[in-house]
């Protein structure tokens, strides 16, 4: 079970006011996309919580992280805190207002949960789809994936040259600048020793 009912509940009270800045940057690979996503919520804490408390944690199945900064603090891969499909967060790190910063990897899913990767026979063009369900969105993107812990969402991608972006929103701006991961990495206020394009994240 990645999501017990007893964790839900107190993670519940703990969480609040969540907003993410997300940066998916897709690749043509099949494989995998590189993301960063800036997680902004309050965190009430409970009498008695230790580093090791179960609740404080982000829900991602993804491959892996390149790094995790808690309020401006880098947790050292030693600290082992992906694991299981979770992210832990050290609760002596965290504050009545948090920010979470984490660069990831993740997979292209074949089963119609979070980000899916097709290939259409027909056209060969390659189509991308979400699926955040309950419990998807942790598939695509490091989150708190519960129904009762609501949130708002930028949403910023890096695409093919010639891929069509669609959303349930319209878009507030666009360009064709090998630039834009790291200018949107810089909106969001991303540490600038992190803000730089992946290698490869250029259109082919």
């Amino acid at each position: 079970v990645e999501l017990k009912r007893s964790d839900a509940l107190k993670r519940a009270e703990a969480i609040s006011e969540v907003h993410y800045d997300l940066v998916l940057a897709f690749y043509k690979n099949g494989k995998t996309y590189e993301g960063y996503v800036r997680v902004s919520f309050k965190f009430a804490r409970r009498q008695g919580e230790d580093s090791q408390t179960e609740p404080n944690f982000l829900n991602f199945k993804g491959q892996s992280l390149d790094f995790v900064k808690v309020n401006g603090t880098d947790l050292s891969p030693e600290e082992n805190v992906f694991r299981k499909n979770k992210i832990f967060l050290p609760v002596d790190l965290l504050q009545e207002d948090n920010t979470i910063d984490v660069r990831f990897t993740g997979v292209y899913r074949k089963d119609g949960a979070g980000l899916h990767y097709y290939v259409d026979p027909d056209d060969d063009e390659v189509y991308l789809y979400t699926q955040f369900e309950p419990f998807y969105a942790n598939k695509c993107f490091p989150c708190f994936d519960q129904p009762d812990i609501k949130a708002t969402m930028t949403l910023f991608s890096f695409s093919h040259w010639n891929w069509k972006v669609i959303s349930n929103e319209f878009e507030s701006d666009t360009t064709n600048s090998t630039e834009i991961y790291t200018k949107m990495l810089e909106k969001i206020g991303c540490p600038v020793d992190v803000a730089v394009v992946p290698e490869g994240l250029k259109p082919d």
